[in-house]
């Protein structure tokens, strides 16, 4: 994990961060490239680069399209192989962000975006800019561009003043979405938050039973993602090997510690190598595989 910058000014109604971590801030460029290069000189052969809000680097520096210039000046690092942007805000996924993943041969293809919620009257009310509008024409515009891209997301159900029809519109848009992989969480009215004040807190059975419907419905959409990997070819990084053969490792669709992973039977390779893989079935949320 590579961290690119500390603290948020987005002001989300629900959000400690600003008060706990402080501001946004840049960290420089150069020294983000100093700890790169660190990196993948002791070994590291992916890095993450994370952040409160990745997509806001650079503009506390006053630099325009700051985080994709820095992804070109990564690129060359010789032995980096995989650079993978989570945390990306919605609105600060730009043009030049999408056209530099695009030319990259080391930016894969996935993009961690916390949307929270796809109702306009909730979005309002967490002090979010987006809108379900807007999230539409952004997941248009990165399929168009990037046709192999995975998609993943974060929401949050139960929210204060959150309706019936509110939380159905967040249902429908995450069927219109098919996002590859999501994490979703009841509301937790955090102590000092504007939020915690807002009239129609909502029961924590009515929170929870609209979790497990999110949810259920997320599982088919993934599942189903993964049954249409059945019979394609992968390059998975290998993390971990037991002695008889048997590999755990991602493709780049699946981010550590957080998404599913590749099963690989008859593996050879070392933790940290890559390997080609036929996918040939699922388990859950796993993909099982056979290395080539």
């Amino acid at each position: 994990y590579l961290r690119i910058s500390e603290g948020c000014s987005r002001g989300c109604s629900f959000c400690t961060i600003p008060a706990i971590r402080g501001p946004f801030r840049s960290k420089p460029p150069e020294l983000v490239l100093d700890e790169a290069r660190e990196l993948v000189s002791s070994g590291a052969v992916e890095l993450n680069l994370i952040g409160q809000d990745t997509t806001m680097y650079g503009r506390d520096l006053k630099r325009k399209d700051a985080l994709a210039s820095l992804l070109r000046e990564l690129e060359p690092i010789r032995d980096l192989v995989w650079i993978r942007l989570l945390y990306a805000y919605p609105t600060g996924i730009t043009d030049a962000l999408i056209e530099t993943i695009a030319a990259s041969e080391k930016v894969v293809r996935y993009l961690d975006i916390p949307i929270q919620h796809a109702s306009d009257r909730v979005l309002k009310a967490m002090r979010r800019p987006d809108t379900a509008a807007g999230l539409r024409r952004l997941i248009e515009k990165l399929r168009s561009a990037l046709p192999d891209i995975v998609l993943r997301t974060t929401l949050i159900v139960g929210f204060p003043g959150e309706t019936t029809e509110d939380f159905n519109e967040l249902l429908t848009f995450v069927a219109w979405a098919q996002f590859d992989a999501m994490g979703a969480f009841t509301y937790f009215p955090e102590a000092g938050t504007p939020a915690a004040e807002l009239p129609g807190q909502i029961a924590d059975d009515v929170k929870q039973s609209r979790l497990d419907e999110l949810m259920r419905a997320q599982q088919e959409i993934a599942f189903a993602h993964n049954r249409r990997r059945i019979g394609s070819r992968l390059t998975c990084l290998v993390d971990s090997l037991d002695p008889g053969g048997l590999g755990l490792g991602r493709f780049y669709g699946q981010a550590p510690e957080i998404d599913g992973i590749c099963v690989i039977g008859g593996c050879s390779a070392a933790p940290g190598q890559f390997v080609d893989v036929n996918v040939t079935g699922t388990r859950d949320y796993d993909l099982l595989a056979e290395q080539i």
